[in-house]
């Protein structure tokens, strides 16, 4: 949860502008403070009062203050966006199982049937969003499961409207509060992250300056190796405790990833073999190939190459915003 205390200005020091509550769902106002979104404070403790686009300011704590206010506001803004996402996926969710009951699922089913009857409702929900009223299937419960679950699918949709209105002007927000971070230019350049990825990775972390080592880094994003073991979600308390796994912030960072493999590598075509695209997609084929001779699955080695891969670029987006703040 985020602090609900706000630190009262010293005496002795300069008197700024009073906070301003801010919703995302109007945007963040031009000359509106950032360090506290809808009334909500970071909790790292940071301060307060640094107007939106005053930028980094050059007179010494203000510049690690304005900063500091930047990085609050991203982490408030990635809360809602990330209260947005879940709140998108439970209306569709919620829609697919009705209609997975419309089609006859049943829990006792194959793991088969059980995927095959979920594709079906998707592709449902996703013909009736997209427009499409009627359908060549044959089969009568295909049909009645379409004709009784059409007016959920267009209320379902409805409710999510505004979720997905949410969640774009938030990230709306968080792209032009990630162009006045100092790392900012250097984000531009890799292939496949930009602004929004740079704004998700400090909505996870907060400050960069704030962590002394890459290695603190990749623990608060998942991504780190406890005890000669990858972290991950453990049922033992003590082990939970150490590893301190957060599987929403690591799916948030796992998408990010997804999005980068895809401009930093490309797989196998009839004109070309499989080769990398950037310094990442180089950092990928590296670590691939230096797993061949382990006795693990495809999928394991592509799962592990792209932690790595993902681990090079926080590891340097930290080093990169270290640089930059002296």
């Amino acid at each position: 949860m985020l602090d609900q205390i706000a630190e009262r200005p010293s005496r002795s020091r300069v008197r700024r502008p009073a906070i301003v509550s801010v919703s995302t769902r109007h945007g963040l106002p031009d000359g509106a403070t950032i360090s506290e979104i809808g009334g909500q404070v970071s909790s790292v403790g940071h301060t307060n009062c640094a107007p939106v686009g005053e930028g980094h300011r050059t007179d010494g704590d203000h510049t690690t203050s304005a900063l500091s206010d930047t990085c609050a506001a991203l982490k408030a803004l990635q809360r809602k966006r990330r209260f947005c996402i879940v709140s998108q996926s439970r209306c569709d969710r919620s829609c697919e199982a009705f209609i997975a009951s419309m089609l006859g699922y049943r829990a006792d089913q194959d793991e088969t049937a059980r995927k095959a009857v979920w594709q079906q409702a998707s592709a449902i929900r996703k013909m009736v969003e997209g427009g499409g009223g009627g359908h060549s299937h044959s089969e009568d419960q295909w049909r009645h499961a379409l004709s009784a679950s059409t007016p959920i699918i267009l209320q379902s949709a409805a409710a999510r409207a505004g979720w997905d209105k949410l969640r774009a002007e938030c990230e709306r927000d968080m792209r032009r509060l990630a162009k006045t971070l100092p790392v900012y230019g250097w984000a531009q350049q890799v292939r496949g992250f930009g602004d929004l990825g740079l704004a998700i990775v400090i909505g996870e972390t907060g400050d960069l300056s704030l962590y002394a080592t890459k290695e603190r880094v990749w623990k608060r994003l998942g991504l780190a190796v406890i005890e000669g073991f990858r972290q991950s979600r453990r049922s033992d308390v003590e082990q939970a405790a150490a590893h301190g796994f957060n599987p929403k912030r690591r799916a948030e960072i796992w998408a990010i990833a997804d999005a980068m493999f895809r401009h930093q590598w490309r797989g196998a075509k009839e004109d070309a073999p499989p080769h990398a695209l950037g310094p990442y997609g180089e950092a990928y084929a590296r670590r691939k190939a230096g797993t061949e001779a382990r006795e693990w699955t495809p999928k394991h080695r592509d799962n592990d190459a792209r932690r790595i891969m993902t681990k090079q670029l926080v590891e340097d987006l930290w080093r990169e915003w270290r640089k930059a703040n002296g």
